[in-house]
């Protein structure tokens, strides 16, 4: 069969009637560990950790909300963030350096073209050539963006690597379903 505009694949059924519980988030000792841990190649810090930045990114961003939050995602450089979105409401996904209000680079910025759609950034996603990235999760509401709540699977792997993990989300909160928008990050 003719498919004019592919879709990529998603298995998002997975992701239905998940256990959702508030994050706690790390403080600065703890990720300063996590990041040196990782920096000298400890692979048991590999993963995602929710982390709260100062308001002022979260302005800078638009991300509004009671659920808005950064997650710090540890990998091994050059590890591929790849995104994937099923859900009504259209998803935004930023994708920053730093947590640092001032100096914060944003490395990308995923966001479905319309809703109902597998797509959330690149089909192949892209490469965090540090390893080292911040992650916000969102879904667009008039001129920003409201804050999704996060389930880390820190015990995903890739099908294809065997190595990796993921950060799932959910806009509704009404709804456990988590795959409204989801990283999945393998090497």
């Amino acid at each position: 069969m003719y498919v004019r505009y592919p879709v990529p694949e998603f298995e998002h059924e997975e992701l239905k009637d998940r256990e959702w519980n508030a994050p706690e988030y790390l403080g600065a000792g703890e990720q300063q560990r996590l990041l040196d841990a990782a920096a000298g190649g400890d692979e048991s810090a590999w993963g995602a950790y929710p982390v709260m930045p100062d308001d002022a990114l979260m302005d800078a961003l638009k991300v509004r909300g009671e659920h808005r939050h950064a997650v710090m995602c540890l990998a091994p450089p050059n590890a591929r963030a790849l995104g994937r979105s099923y859900a009504w409401a259209r998803q935004q996904v930023f994708i920053v350096d730093s947590l640092d209000p001032q100096k914060h680079r944003v490395l990308e910025s995923f966001n479905t073209p319309r809703p109902m759609n597998n797509r959330l950034g690149p089909d192949d996603g892209i490469a965090i050539e540090s390893g080292v990235c911040y992650v916000l999760f969102g879904h667009m509401y008039a001129d920003y963006f409201i804050g999704n709540r996060t389930l880390i699977d820190n015990d995903w792997r890739d099908p294809e690597t065997g190595n990796g993990f993921r950060v799932c989300s959910s806009y509704d909160d009404e709804l456990e379903d988590f795959h409204d928008a989801v990283l999945h990050f393998s090497w």
